[in-house]
């Protein structure tokens, strides 16, 4: 077999998705070994180009990205568009809010945990914690499976789900992809998107399954589906939260959101961790959201 032949025979299995036992044989070895030392050698020199600062590994044929000692399996581009710096992870903001009020958390949910990285970095912080990280995406949940196995000194006390959070137990309709913004067809119902059929609990369900009365630390990050949970937020406690808000939802619902929650909850500026006043979490919110799309609050229940 010549060169040109072995790479028109190696395009057309990428194709099929179907191997060509001719490319496996020892008389092509060479080949074999030229090309895999020309792809190696051309993302060596690409990641020096870009002067990419994070470590990228493989474990069994699989590239992972290593993020303060966690490997982040990378079947998607997040975390590789920085140059010239480490990519830091926001979990580093979560943890320190938790530091701040001295909350050692014995139960945490990771409500819309997509690949695990909150939930990595929870569990290296937090080793003696139950961690419940629940996921709608069937994609994503795969990529927050094989994240877990190959991490196994973080994963121990992580407990996955397949699972949609909502405001009823049966099912919803879910953008499912190896992405962070896969969203409800009831949120966000556009043509562009293929929507697939998934189970769905309340939160209350979800803690009644699970014989958990008292949450310590919850974050929902969940694309604009957050205001399905006020009234399990409100019935339950949970000592401590990390919202997001985004604006798949209108400003003035956010808003309305944000004052049910002020009953239950207050609400602290991120930086120096001040209490701040319903008006001025109000006012936060407004500004954000008219120039970005998201903002992350941090909530104590008013009862801790």
């Amino acid at each position: 077999m010549k060169q040109e032949e072995f790479i028109n025979r190696l395009q057309a299995s990428f194709q099929t998705n179907k191997k060509d036992a001719t490319l496996l044989s020892d008389e092509v070895r060479f080949f074999r070994g030229e090309l895999l030392f020309n792809y190696l050698n051309q993302i060596s020199k690409t990641l020096n180009f870009f002067d990419f600062q994070d470590q990228i590994i493989f474990e069994k044929n699989l590239p992972f990205i290593v993020i303060d000692q966690i490997k982040l399996l990378l079947n998607q581009k997040y975390f590789l568009k920085h140059s010239s710096k480490k990519f830091i992870s926001s979990s580093n903001e979560t943890i320190n809010f938790l530091k701040n009020f001295n909350i050692m958390p014995k139960h945490i949910i990771d409500l819309g945990a997509c690949w695990g990285e909150y939930s990595l970095s929870l569990s290296k912080q937090f080793p003696k914690s139950k961690i419940y990280s629940i996921e709608g995406s069937e994609k994503n949940f795969d990529t927050l499976n094989i994240n877990l196995k190959h991490n196994p000194v973080f994963s121990n006390n992580i407990k996955p789900f397949n699972l949609i959070i909502s405001d009823h137990d049966g099912f919803e309709e879910m953008v499912d992809s190896v992405n962070t913004m896969n969203v409800l067809k009831r949120v966000v119902n556009n043509q562009k998107h293929n929507y697939k059929k998934m189970k769905s609990n309340t939160l209350d369900t979800f803690l009644s399954n699970l014989k958990v009365q008292k949450v310590d630390f919850i974050k929902i990050d969940i694309e604009g589906s957050e205001q399905n949970l006020l009234l399990d937020l409100k019935k339950n406690f949970f000592e401590s939260v990390q919202l997001e808000l985004i604006n798949y939802n209108k400003i003035e619902d956010n808003v309305n959101f944000i004052r049910e929650l002020s009953n239950n909850y207050n609400f602290f500026e991120i930086k120096s961790w001040k209490l701040l006043t319903l008006e001025n979490t109000i006012d936060l919110v407004e500004n954000t959201l008219r120039n970005n799309p998201t903002i992350d609050l941090f909530l104590i229940n008013k009862k801790f």
